[in-house]
C-alpha cells in the first residue's frame, strides 16, 4: 500500500479520536431538545419535524457504505478532515439559511458524522490493536458526555441566545477537528498487506487483550515476522508478509503473534480463549459471512432502542403525570447511566474470557431493564428500568462498536465491517421511533411499545451469543 507523509503520533491520533468524537451526536442531539422552538418558528408541521430528527439516521445509512472506497484511496485523515470541514460547513448553514437551511445543513451534518462512525473503530483497530475495548470505550464515553452536554444546554442557551445561536455553537468542535485532521491528514489504516502494523505504525504490538470464544493462537497486530505454517492444504493463512494460501498448519510468529490464520485451527485475540475460525476467503467474504450480518444484526437492534429511548421517553413520562423538568431530569438519567456503561464495558470484557458470555449478560440485564418499565406504575420500578438500560444503552453501544475490530484481521477490514453494519444498523435503527409512535398512537397505550422493545431485548441476547463467538471475517 502506498505512504504518503509521516504517519501521525499516536498522542496526536488520540487526540484526533477524542475531537472526532466530540462531533460525532451533540450536533444533532441538541437540534433534538429544541425540535418543538424550531418547528414552531418555521411552521413545520408534524410530519416534517419527524423528518428533520431522522435526517441523521438515514444519512448514517445512506453515507457508511462510501466511506470505505474513498477512505482506501484518500485515507483516513483525508477523509476525517474533509467530513470535519464539512460538518462544520452544515452547522453553519442549519444555523444561518432559514427553512431550507435546517434541513440542509442536517444533511451534511448527518453525512459527516458517517464518516466519523465508520473510520473511527477502524483507527482503533490500526493504532490501538492491543487496547481496542480501552480506546472503543474512551471515545463512546466522550461522544456520550458531549451529548449530554448539548441536550442539556441547548434550550438554556437558545433562551438567552436564540436556537440558531444554541446550534451553531457546535462550528467550534468542528473548527479544533478540522485543525487537528489536518495535522494528521497522512493518516492511513493499516493492512495484512503491510504487516497489520499497530502503534504509529511500527510492528511488535501483541493483540488485543480482549478474546473471542474458546482456545489456542493469537491474533497478532503488529511483527514484521509472521511465518506461515508448515502444512498447509485448505483454507488461509493471514501472516505479517501478506496473505496467501494456508490451511491447517499454525501460524508462527518472531513478534509475539503477528498472524492470524483462517482455517481449521484456533484463534485467539489475545490475552483469553478463542473458538474455531472458519473461513470466509472468497472475494466479497464480508457479505458471505453470517457473522457480518449478526454483528449488523447486533448494531441495528441495540440502536433501534437508544434512539426509540431518545425518541420517547420524556414523552412517555410526560403521558404518565410526570412535568416536563422531571421527564427532562429522568431522561439525562438514562444518558448518564450510558457513560457509566460505556466505561465499564473494558472491565466487563476482561472479566469474560469468552465475549458471548458478554453479549448474553448485556441482553439479559437490558431485558430486565424493560421488564421494570413495563412496571413503571411504580416509582421504583422506573428508575430501576431508567438505570438498567441506561447503563445497557452505553455499554452495548461500545460492545457494538468493538466487535468491528475483534472480529476482523487489520483497520482497513475493521472499516469495511463498520461501513456495512453500520448503514444496514442505522436504517434498523431509524425504523424504531417511528414505530414506537405509530403503536402508541393505535392503542393510546406505552404498554405495546415498551412490549416491543422488550423482544427487541431478546433478540440482543440471541445475537449477543453469537457475536460474541470467536470467528474473523475475511472483509475484501
Amino acid at each position: 500500500m502506498t505512504r504518503t507523509g509521516k504517519t501521525p503520533k499516536l498522542i496526536t491520533i488520540t487526540i484526533l479520536i477524542i475531537l472526532v468524537a466530540c462531533n460525532l451526536r451533540a450536533p444533532f442531539t441538541g437540534a433534538g431538545a429544541l425540535i418543538n422552538t424550531i418547528s414552531g418558528e418555521l411552521s413545520l408541521s408534524p410530519g416534517m419535524s419527524g423528518l428533520l430528527t431522522a435526517i441523521p439516521l438515514l444519512a448514517f445509512a445512506a453515507v457508511s457504505p462510501l466511506v470505505v472506497p474513498l477512505a482506501e484511496r484518500a485515507g483516513a485523515g483525508r477523509m476525517l478532515l474533509a467530513s470535519s470541514a464539512v460538518l462544520g460547513a452544515g452547522v453553519a448553514v442549519r444555523s444561518l439559511l432559514g427553512g431550507i437551511g435546517v434541513f440542509a445543513g442536517t444533511v451534511m451534518i448527518g453525512a459527516a458524522i458517517a464518516v466519523g462512525n465508520v473510520l473511527l473503530p477502524a483507527i482503533v483497530k490500526s493504532k490501538y490493536p492491543q487496547k481496542i475495548e480501552a480506546m472503543t470505550s474512551l471515545y463512546t464515553v466522550v461522544m456520550q458526555i458531549v451529548s449530554a452536554v448539548s441536550t442539556a444546554a441547548s434550550v438554556p442557551l437558545s433562551i438567552v441566545f436564540g436556537w440558531r445561536a444554541a446550534l451553531g455553537v457546535w462550528l467550534v468542535t468542528a473548527v479544533f477537528a478540522v485543525a487537528v485532521c489536518f495535522v494528521c491528514r497522512s493518516l492511513r489504516l493499516s493492512s495484512v498487506d503491510d504487516g497489520m502494523s499497530g502503534i504509529g505504525g511500527a510492528g511488535g504490538s501483541e493483540g488485543s487483550s480482549i478474546s473471542l470464544g474458546g482456545n489456542e493462537e493469537k491474533i497478532g497486530a503488529g511483527g514484521s515476522k509472521g511465518k506461515i505454517g508448515e502444512n498447509s492444504d485448505n483454507g488461509r493463512s493471514i501472516g505479517s508478509g501478506g496473505m496467501k494460501p494456508g490451511g491447517a498448519g499454525m501460524v508462527k510468529s518472531d513478534a509475539g503473534g503477528a498472524g492470524v490464520k483462517l482455517g481449521r485451527g484456533n484463534v485467539k485475540a489475545g490475552g483469553g480463549k478463542a473458538g474455531p475460525i472458519r473461513p470466509n476467503a472468497k472475494a466479497g467474504g464480508i457479505y458471505r459471512s453470517k457473522m457480518t450480518w449478526w454483528v449488523t444484526f447486533y448494531m441495528g437492534i441495540q440502536s433501534l432502542m437508544f434512539y426509540s429511548f431518545i425518541a420517547w421517553l420524556s414523552p412517555m413520562l410526560q403521558t404518565k403525570g410526570y412535568s416536563d423538568v422531571v421527564s427532562g431530569c429522568l431522561l439525562s438519567v438514562y444518558v448518564i447511566m450510558g457513560m457509566a456503561g460505556s466505561a465499564a464495558l473494558p472491565f466487563i470484557m476482561k472479566k469474560n474470557a469468552d465475549q458471548s458470555v458478554t453479549g448474553i449478560l448485556l441482553g439479559a440485564l437490558y431485558l430486565a431493564g424493560m421488564i421494570c418499565m413495563l412496571l413503571a406504575g411504580y416509582f421504583a420500578a422506573l428508575i430501576a428500568g431508567i438505570l438498567l438500560c441506561g447503563f445497557c444503552s452505553g455499554t452495548c453501544v461500545s460492545f457494538s462498536m468493538a466487535l468491528f475490530g475483534l472480529h476482523t484481521p487489520d483497520g482497513q477490514s475493521a472499516s469495511r465491517l463498520s461501513a456495512v453494519a453500520q448503514s444496514a444498523g442505522y436504517l434498523v435503527a431509524s425504523i424504531g421511533p417511528v414505530a414506537l409512535g405509530k403503536l402508541f398512537d393505535l392503542t393510546a397505550s406505552w404498554i405495546a411499545p415498551l412490549s416491543l422493545l422488550a423482544v427487541a431485548a431478546v433478540f440482543l441476547i440471541v445475537a449477543g451469543r453469537i457475536v460474541g463467538r470467536a470467528e474473523i471475517i475475511d472483509c475484501r
